[in-house]
């Protein structure tokens, strides 16, 4: 493997290192406290009829599930990792993205029955 694969293969991990974990943390100190600000600004939330806020700033304001891209980026490079001689280890990339579109759209229309129009809004931005 030469030196750039290596570079490459290493940026995609951190990548998806800092997305998987930021996004993470980030959920997770809003439900901790839904005032601290995120990225120095005061968190943006749209309220929802089941007695919960919506975050849609920060890393939840770029995208959706956005935490799925950090899973299946650090997959992509732990496999890529292993060379391209078998196919085999890639086998777990594709699965994950498959199992995480599956659980986006669970995860979607169960939210979709709790938070009502807020999910809508949510969805819309």
């Amino acid at each position: 493997m030469s030196i750039i694969e290596t570079l490459l293969i290493a940026s995609c991990f951190t990548l998806g290192y800092i997305i998987f974990r930021g996004t993470n943390d980030q959920k997770a100190q809003f439900k901790k406290n839904p005032n601290k600000p995120i990225w120095g600004k005061k968190p943006e939330t749209i309220d929802s009829p089941a007695g919960r806020k919506l975050l849609v700033s920060g890393w939840w304001g770029i995208a959706r599930k956005i935490n799925y891209l950090g899973d299946i980026l650090i997959a992509i490079s732990m496999t890529a990792a292993s060379g391209y001689t078998f196919v085999v280890p890639h086998l777990y990339p594709i699965y994950l993205t498959l199992l995480l579109i599956d659980r986006a759209r669970r995860d979607n229309a169960r939210c979709q029955v709790k938070h009502k129009e807020a999910w809508t809004e949510y969805c819309n931005r």
